[in-house]
């Protein structure tokens, strides 16, 4: 695909060069008729519709597919330059206490959200993983997430190995019927927007995940997940594949563990 586009970039590059050469023999009636337009206030029209309007929008888009893969390295490295936290994915378990190796309890956190906002049927996907490198969890769940717009419910796991993940999808009761049962997104979305009408700062709602060690012994992770409605919105309105792929608009942080022995 790469290839493709450069070389259709090339014909198109030298296509437009060829007409611009042609566009600078043309009558000093037409450079007038411009300059007329100009005056008139309907220079831009008379420029995508002219010869050389259409021969330097050639030129752009043919440089354009040439260099788009630079241009795309470019954009993603200012990117992560300006905005460094928003393309960390894997900020919950950076963030976790010293005792990751080394702690003889399990440490269950969430470390990724997907968001699946395409399709008819829109889903949010947890991936839960045990942080701690030597010891299993078991009888893992996430508590159940009862907001006013309605109430989000998971399945237990019956075992979370050590330094293993699992996948869940969080089943959803709303007003919005059989087309959002899957989509925490919109749940905490809508709560949020109810709250606060046009807001763009973050929201957020309490989250707790239990579990036990293998001994029997209880405990209790306690994060917040956190909402992003101006990256929510960036993300829909936004032309590039990647730009959308690299907002975050929902995540799970700030996890703290308690012992319920």
């Amino acid at each position: 695909m790469k290839k493709v586009k450069s070389v259709f970039g090339v014909l198109l590059t030298a296509w437009g060069v060829i007409r611009e050469m042609v566009d600078l023999l043309e009558s000093v009636k037409a450079t007038h008729g411009y300059a007329v337009a100009l005056y008139e206030h309907r220079y831009l029209t008379v420029w995508l519709f002219s010869s050389r309007g259409l021969t330097v929008s050639v030129i752009v888009v043919g440089l354009g597919l040439i260099f788009s893969e630079k241009i795309q390295e470019v954009a993603r490295a200012c990117w992560v330059k300006v905005h460094p936290k928003e393309t960390e994915s894997s900020r919950p378990v950076k963030a976790l206490s010293p005792s990751l190796k080394t702690g003889p309890c399990p440490e269950v956190v969430i470390s990724k959200i997907t968001c699946d906002t395409k399709g008819m049927f829109p889903e949010t996907v947890l991936t839960l993983h045990n942080a701690n490198k030597t010891s299993a969890a078991q009888r893992v769940r996430v508590c159940d997430i009862e907001l006013s717009c309605g109430k989000a419910t998971f399945r237990e796991i019956p075992l979370l190995v050590a330094d293993g993940v699992e996948v869940i999808v969080p089943h959803v009761k709303s007003d919005e019927g059989v087309f959002r049962q899957r989509d925490l997104l919109n749940l905490i979305r809508t709560h949020c927007l109810n709250n606060a009408p046009g807001e763009l700062k973050e929201c957020t709602v309490p989250g707790v995940i239990v579990f036990e060690d293998l001994g029997g012994n209880s405990f209790e992770t306690h994060f917040e997940f956190a909402f992003y409605p101006l990256a929510h919105t960036m993300q829909k309105i936004a032309l590039s594949e990647w730009v959308r792929r690299e907002q975050i608009i929902l995540e799970a942080r700030r996890f703290s563990f308690r012992s319920k022995s």
